[in-house]
């Protein structure tokens, strides 16, 4: 409920990015292939900024 967003949504939004890059196992989030999810993503330079400072690669 923090996210705003119910158990459901968030377990199908998880399932989704399991094919873009991260695994999640359990309470644990592992991104296993940064810049194949930022892509998927698709961050917005105007709120993301263009240096990639925000993203830990």
């Amino acid at each position: 409920s923090e996210l705003g967003i119910t158990r459901e949504s968030f377990s199908r939004a998880l399932s989704t990015l399991g094919k873009s890059g991260i695994r999640v196992d359990g309470q644990t989030i592992e991104i296993l292939d940064a810049a194949r999810l930022a892509a998927v993503c698709a961050p917005d330079p105007l709120i993301d900024g263009t240096d990639g400072e925000g993203f830990l690669i």
